[in-house]
């Protein structure tokens, strides 16, 4: 199944992210210094080329750590890739924008369904519904009710999850270069397979993002952390209390590291689904290959020369 294959998949491409992260992480800072300066000069001549520029780079560095850890997931799994991972800079941009415009539609249907039949909405409601900031237990009442922006939130929480969970196998063949057939890449090959069990996949990763802080403790705490943390919790609280300023201290370096590594496992682990997805289709093309071996045709002219061998009265 490949949501178990994927756990222990998604530890090898953990320790290969954080190996090439600081590299990856200057090029996204080289990056994003190139998009304001392209985006600068762009806004001379016309707003909208600037803002189009803008978006363009987001969507590629949005996608970009996507593209980067399913490939390092292939090469673990010891699939071809074809290409550099300069090569990953069109793919990135394609899926990165082909994601965030669906995002944004979705976000603003929602948006504009909350005005349309809740009343008008407030404007406060419609705002952090198109920021995806609303807390969809805020207003969770004994009997179970929950606010129309909370349930509007949900419904495009989910339908994100559908987005990419469908998104992911045509992600993982970007990243590759190449498709299962060994064909050059065709954008969006292979949408929607192991839809099921890459849905199951990444509910499962975002249930686990609810648990960052309080994994992050329980793993300090078997490092015999947990007094230090306590204590420290204790200072930060009379910190805030007091309307003290935030002083360092060694174990917020600790915490941080944890969460961090906590969250890039659970980033490792949405790639590895991608990767399996695609072994499995690979899988599928080999065998179909091997029950229906292609018919090998002669070359044309070796065709003639034989008739000509067989009929040497004819004329040709």
């Amino acid at each position: 199944m490949i949501i178990l294959r994927a756990f222990p998949l998604s530890f090898s491409i953990l320790w290969r992210f954080l190996i090439v992260l600081p590299f990856l992480l200057v090029f996204l800072v080289l990056y994003v210094l190139l998009s304001v300066f392209w985006g600068f000069f762009a806004a001379l001549i016309s707003p909208l080329i600037a803002i189009g520029i803008i978006l363009a780079m987001t969507f590629v560095m949005a996608m970009i750590p996507m593209m980067v850890g399913t490939r390092l997931g292939l090469q673990a799994r010891g699939e071809a890739v074809d290409g550099s991972y300069v090569n990953l800079f069109l793919p990135s941009l394609g899926y990165g924008a082909f994601e965030a415009v669906t995002k944004l539609i979705v976000t603003f249907g929602a948006a504009g369904l909350l005005v349309l039949f809740s009343g008008g909405g407030s404007a406060t409601e419609v705002t952090e519904l198109a920021a995806g900031a609303v807390d969809p237990f805020s207003d969770l009442t004994l009997d179970g009710g929950v606010s129309g922006s909370g349930w509007l939130f949900l419904a495009t929480s989910l339908i994100f999850v559908l987005m990419r969970a469908a998104l992911l196998p045509a992600v993982a063949g970007g990243a590759a270069g190449r498709d299962p057939n060994g064909q050059s890449h065709t954008p969006f090959s292979g949408v929607g397979s192991g839809f099921l069990s890459l849905v199951l996949l990444i509910i499962i990763i975002y249930l686990l993002g609810f648990l960052a802080i309080p994994a992050a403790f329980i793993i300090a705490t078997q490092f015999g952390l947990s007094e230090v943390i306590m204590a420290r919790v204790m200072e930060f609280s009379v910190m805030v209390d007091a309307g003290g300023s935030y002083s360092f201290a060694p174990i917020d370096a600790i915490m941080a590291g944890i969460i961090i590594v906590y969250l890039l496992w659970l980033f490792s682990l949405q790639c590895a689904g991608a990767v399996l997805v695609y072994e499995r289709r690979r899988e599928a093309h080999e065998a179909e290959l091997a029950y229906n071996p292609p018919v090998e045709r002669m070359d044309p002219d070796d065709l003639r020369e034989m008739v000509r061998s067989r009929m040497p009265q004819r004329k040709y």
